[in-house]
């Protein structure tokens, strides 16, 4: 209602997928929300969005949240993620208790970052770098088979 030009992007399955189904279609709201499923290109689908929401019940670090991030998408999830996964100013953490217009206020504000930039030496510099946390890992495992 707040901004007309929206699209929901839904990516993956999980529990509650079939609920929110039933709301799209409760709600006349099916050309306003795309459920794509599954996907191995995640990554790629970052650089077509303007913002990046999770509202997720229970989540441990949340890499997905890491990967938007370093390419650059502003984020809004929930207090359930822990504080460690926040890596960029354009990051708000919102209590799933609050009230809708809470979050599309921040969703709203966040949106309008057209500066988007690459996070990625950031982040590679806290540790999320898959080549060298795999060389780390071989070496313990080596380490493990000398023994």
């Amino acid at each position: 209602k707040k901004y007309q030009n929206s699209i929901l992007v839904l990516v993956g399955q999980g529990p509650l997928i079939e609920k929110i189904r039933a709301k799209v279609k409760k709600y006349n709201l099916e050309k306003f929300v795309l459920f794509l499923g599954q996907r191995s290109d995640v990554n790629e689908l970052y650089q077509a969005f303007d913002i990046f929401v999770l509202p997720s019940l229970y989540e441990g670090l949340g890499m997905v949240l890491i990967e938007a991030q370093i390419s650059g998408l502003p984020c809004v999830c929930s207090k359930e993620i822990p504080e460690e996964v926040k890596g960029i100013n354009e990051f708000k953490f919102v209590d799933l208790r609050d009230a809708t217009n809470v979050w599309t206020d921040y969703i709203l504000d966040l949106k309008n970052n057209t500066n988007r930039i690459s996070y990625k030496e950031e982040f590679t510099r806290k540790g999320y770098d898959i080549i060298k946390e795999t060389k780390k890992l071989e070496k313990i495992y080596l380490t493990i088979l000398k023994d």
